[in-house]
């Protein structure tokens, strides 16, 4: 079935300056000359000389549903279960990893403050290290392959302008950042089954750590660049301009609300989670109506 769209109704933006582009059936952008021609929604199909009623030749997507206006309703089914499913992968591991340090913290409360005698420790130090650190690992990895799949690519954008960076910076931290994470927990491994090296293996487990850091900056701007692009193509002009601020407030309540009992990262962490719940029931809108 063709989707016949009126072309005076709607805007696109143009793939080499991202300028807006009054109608949608305007075959070149009026400010850099560049075609306005789209790629498959479907496949990323190159659409330049197809007729607008006919067919992608590769996937069998109607040609006139790639000229649609450039919102998540009209992108392929495939690409926004990727989009919905990441997202919950990242939101329920960061809950997860929230419920196992709060566990971690009480039962370290518990076993401190009960009496010397009554100290029963089933593991040492360094195994029960070792076994949160595994548990922390194994949910860190589900927020990484959720972040993965939030930032599948765009099939009509692959190859485009419109492939914006942000999205590429989020997909090389996210492997770097489960790199760094499988070397600290094979590090900390190691310094538990010999105590010789277990100060250098301090050290680099320190670096590691100290990497993974920075990445993770990285991929806090590029993420929030991300839920921006995002929200614009929902529209949420809400969702869009929260996720502008925070990436100005989000440092700050971090930084300068760590000294106020730690209540300014818990903050910054509820508000960063509340983005992503909206953004998580957008897609639901969109998929199940």
């Amino acid at each position: 079935m063709v989707v016949h769209i009126d072309p005076t109704k709607y805007n696109r933006t143009c793939p080499r300056c991202q300028a807006t582009v009054h109608g949608t059936d305007v075959p070149t952008c009026p400010e850099c000359s560049g075609s306005m021609i789209p790629a498959c929604m479907g496949c990323g199909y190159d659409l330049a000389g197809l007729p607008r009623d006919g067919l992608c030749p590769e996937c069998s997507t109607p040609v006139e549903k790639s000229y649609a206006p450039d919102l998540l309703e009209n992108r392929s089914i495939d690409f926004l279960l990727q989009l919905h499913s990441g997202l919950g992968f990242v939101v329920w591991g960061i809950l997860a990893k929230i419920v196992l340090s709060l566990g971690i913290f009480i039962m370290v409360i518990i076993l401190m403050t009960a009496p010397i005698s009554s100290r029963n420790f089933p593991v040492s130090y360094a195994g029960f290290k070792l076994i949160t650190h595994t548990l922390d690992f194994g949910l860190s990895l589900l927020v990484l392959v959720g972040w993965w799949r939030i930032t599948t690519p765009d099939p009509a954008r692959v190859g485009t302008d419109l492939d914006i960076k942000p999205r590429q910076i989020l997909r090389i931290t996210v492997v770097f950042q489960a790199a760094a994470e499988l070397a600290a927990l094979v590090a900390i491994a190691i310094g538990t089954g010999s105590s010789a090296l277990a100060l250098g293996i301090t050290d680099v487990a320190t670096i590691i750590e100290f990497g993974n850091g920075i990445a993770w900056i990285v991929q806090f701007f590029a993420a929030m660049l991300y839920i921006q692009w995002l929200a614009r193509r929902i529209p949420d002009t809400k969702l869009y301009a929260d996720a502008r601020r925070f990436m100005w407030l989000g440092p700050v309540l971090y930084v300068v609300g760590a000294f106020c009992l730690m209540l300014g990262p818990l903050i910054a962490l509820i508000l960063y989670l509340m983005m992503l719940f909206t953004l998580r029931k957008h897609l639901t809108t969109i998929l199940y109506r």
